[in-house]
């Protein structure tokens, strides 16, 4: 799977639901996963607050998945600005954007 750039839909920036949505895919495997790493019990509140109405819910959930995924850039991640992964980014990870 490759990484996308933070740009979709001609050009405009990936909203925060949509940077979530990648975490998810790419680093958690599942919106469940990434849910249950954030400590929710039921998937379903999760997955709802990963919409366009919902996403300002993920607000406060940044900082601890930058803690979980050390490897996400923070500003990737808060505003959608430069790549997603750390130049760090464990092998694996970063071999996924190739």
């Amino acid at each position: 799977m490759k990484l996308r750039k933070s740009t979709r839909f001609y050009g405009m920036p990936m909203l925060l639901f949509q940077r979530v949505k990648e975490v998810a895919s790419v680093l958690a495997g599942s919106q469940t996963i990434l849910g249950e790493k954030l400590g929710f019990s039921s998937p379903r509140t999760f997955q709802a607050y990963l919409t366009e109405a919902r996403q300002d819910n993920l607000w406060p959930l940044l900082p601890k998945l930058l803690e979980i995924f050390p490897e996400i850039r923070r500003d990737w991640l808060y505003f959608g600005e430069g790549a997603m992964l750390t130049s760090d980014a464990p092998a694996e990870a970063a071999s996924i954007s190739d």
